[in-house]
């Protein structure tokens, strides 16, 4: 989405910049003009306000008035006079925040009953989805295209200043922020019985002119929230998807289940182990007047178990993120929404993409689950050694490695010194003539 988005709100996007080369095939983004740097935020904000000629499902926050916030960072001062090469400039920072009211895109409406129950034979979901229509009103019908046509919309960064007696002077400019927030709904199907998501992306768009060189940088950000659906949405599964579903569920179960026994059965084996280990030292001490040094006492910790037990912990952890993402997707998420959702907008209004909370989303509990779950796994097969070591031949290899393993880190941490000492010295001689920098 990020691509999708770059292309829709940068002006001169190119398609060769959707493949990441090294070394670049051309250089960043950039304005090095005046023109350009108006041109390219006339070109952000008529993008934004034509939302609806986008294949992706984005649609504006509030529909009724969509608002952009233009924020501009400058020095306090910075005025330079050329013919003398003198300068009046006071280093504070000034954030100057306005916001740009573009109007609202047309409307497309709700199609008509007939186009909306295509392909639907289940009575019940049809009775769903008659039921959604009503409840939608009559007033959102989807117009004839005639009476869609409108006006074309340009933003005019230059007049809008003007009109607000704002100035702006590239001499003290440090950085220009367009930021605004759009809702869209993910269709995509990873899953069976995996529901569309609800999104708002906080997105900025950013011309940097800190190294003030001529060069100004462009990069968007897009940052997405997940938040609730509307009650009134409607999901048709079918029961091949449903069985798939409780088969999953079931093997997650089984996973946790088994996972957890084996956690009990570690940890009681090393209490006992540890029990053991008091009784022996308190032997010593009354028999021999001597306590078990640390070695010795290590040799009552089985390491294998301590490994399964850390391996079932993230493997328990890991299957019970996936249950928790999938069961979410099965449960149906109400929101407080009104039954006409556009009677909300101003509700919605005019939302800060800064002051949104950070919320996690799934992507990236997906990204824990998996690292969970590897590295569950790499326990796992590093524990079938032990299994190994029942054998006469593959048990000498496994102890020569266990004899080895100090020296081995030792190796290791002399290698690692003189890395980090050549890696140092080509930052600090060859940095400076980096591609990157």
């Amino acid at each position: 989405m990020q691509i999708s988005l770059e292309n829709k709100f940068l002006k001169d996007w190119s398609p060769s910049r959707e493949v990441n080369f090294y070394p670049p095939s051309q250089g960043p983004l950039a304005v090095y003009g005046k023109s350009q740097f108006f041109d390219t935020i006339n070109y952000a904000v008529d993008a934004f306000q034509r939302l609806d000629t986008s294949i992706g499902s984005f649609y504006h926050v509030n529909e009724d008035s969509p608002v952009l916030n233009f924020c501009l960072t400058e020095y306090a001062k910075g005025e330079v006079w050329g013919s003398n090469q003198s300068y009046i400039f006071n280093p504070r920072r000034v954030v100057d925040c306005m916001e740009i009211s573009v109007p609202p895109a047309p409307r497309n409406g709700t199609p008509p009953l007939s186009e909306l129950l295509k392909g639907i034979e289940d009575e019940r979901d049809v009775a769903r989805v008659e039921a959604f229509v009503l409840a939608m009103g009559a007033e959102k019908r989807r117009p004839p295209e005639e009476e869609r046509d409108v006006a074309p919309f340009h933003f005019d960064l230059k007049s809008f200043l003007l009109e607000i007696n704002k100035t702006l002077n590239f001499d003290a400019l440090l950085r220009a922020d367009l930021s605004f927030t759009i809702k869209t709904v993910n269709f995509r199907r990873a899953l069976p019985m995996d529901r569309p998501d609800c999104y708002q992306m906080a997105i900025t768009i950013s011309l940097d002119n800190e190294d003030h060189d001529g060069q100004v940088m462009i990069t968007l950000t897009a940052v997405p929230m997940i938040v609730k659906c509307c009650v009134d949405s409607i999901y048709i599964g079918n029961a091949h998807d449903q069985a798939d579903m409780i088969l999953r569920s079931f093997l997650n179960f089984v996973v946790i289940t088994i996972c957890t026994l084996s956690f009990i059965l570690c940890t009681r084996a090393m209490y006992r182990a540890w029990l053991l280990k008091e009784r022996v030292n308190t032997f010593f001490r009354r028999c021999r007047g001597k306590q078990l040094c640390l070695a010795d006492q290590c040799e009552f910790l089985n390491l294998w178990y301590v490994m399964i037990t850390a391996n079932d912990c993230l493997i328990i952890a890991g299957s019970t993120i996936k249950q928790l993402i999938e069961y979410r997707n099965v449960v149906h998420r109400e929101s407080e929404c009104r039954k006409n959702p556009r009677s909300d907008s101003s509700a919605q209004g005019r939302v800060n993409p800064f002051t949104l909370p950070q919320q996690r989303i799934e992507g990236d509990l997906w990204d824990v689950c998996g690292v969970l779950l590897g590295t569950g796994n790499l326990l796992v097969w590093i524990g079938v050694l032990r299994y190994l070591g029942f054998f006469r031949k593959y048990n000498i290899l496994i102890i020569t490695l266990k004899r080895a393993f100090p020296n081995v880190l030792r190796f290791l941490l002399c290698v690692i010194i003189l890395y980090a000492g050549f890696t140092l010295c080509g930052w600090l001689v060859l940095g400076p003539y980096h591609l990157k920098t």
